[in-house]
């Protein structure tokens, strides 16, 4: 990345930051899941997430959230399998300095992992759900994110993309907003002023690829095989 390149992420880090400064501050009033929703332990494991998590045969699943911010959304609560939930972002340390500050202590602590970089972090094949929710528009290079979620998900497991659709586009590409998931012709395309690629078509030989329809977001879901596909 170039050093003005460097900067500008310095700075959207920052805004970041202030951003969820403001939103304890508010207790997240305004936001789809509160912050006393997020605090609850028993918060039930996402309904989009469920049929996934049950086609799977271990009763104990290890689930990724990569970017989860500060509060992970994804509950651990399940009627018949045991959920342990990693939540990970790059700045994991900055939202922990708000919470001690604040003394909030949250169900699921959201540890240190560069989504571009997982397996520095954790071993391959070692989830068994890694989910993105609104967070890989925020990175530098989406599509390596996508790359590493697939190397620590194991055979036969999932990774889940959640995201609003052209998200940077409503969002005038400030701060960290600088790429766009769009659902076009049945396919999820990755995209920024400068780039686009064809997701659906880049890891069709490494997972079996579904589109689950939503009104607001792209949900992209890949179930990883064990070899590329012949």
């Amino acid at each position: 990345m170039k050093v003005f390149g460097k900067i500008q992420r310095k700075i959207a880090f920052l805004r970041e930051e202030l951003f969820w400064r403001y939103w304890f501050t508010t207790k997240g009033i305004s936001s789809a899941v509160p912050l006393d929703q997020l605090l609850d332990p028993n918060l039930p494991f996402p309904e989009l997430l469920r049929p996934f998590a049950e086609s799977l045969p271990h009763d104990v699943l290890k689930v990724l959230d990569v970017g989860a911010g500060p509060c992970t959304h994804i509950g651990r609560k399940h009627p018949s399998k045991t959920i342990e939930v990693t939540a990970t972002d790059i700045l994991a340390s900055r939202y922990q300095k708000i919470m001690d500050g604040r003394k909030i202590v949250p169900p699921v602590q959201t540890v240190y992992a560069d989504a571009e970089a997982l397996t520095k972090t954790f071993p391959k094949k070692f989830f068994d759900m890694a989910v993105a929710n609104n967070s890989l528009d925020h990175c530098a290079t989406p599509f390596k994110a996508i790359q590493e979620m697939l190397e620590v998900v194991k055979t036969g497991g999932y990774v889940i993309l959640r995201h609003r659709e052209n998200e940077a586009v409503r969002a005038k590409y400030h701060g960290l907003h600088q790429w766009n998931f769009l659902l076009a012709e049945g396919k999820t395309i990755l995209w920024s002023r400068h780039e686009k690629i064809d997701l659906s078509g880049a890891f069709a030989t490494y997972a079996t690829i579904n589109i689950v329809p939503d009104p607001e977001h792209v949900i992209m879901v890949m179930r990883k095989m064990e070899e590329p596909a012949c």
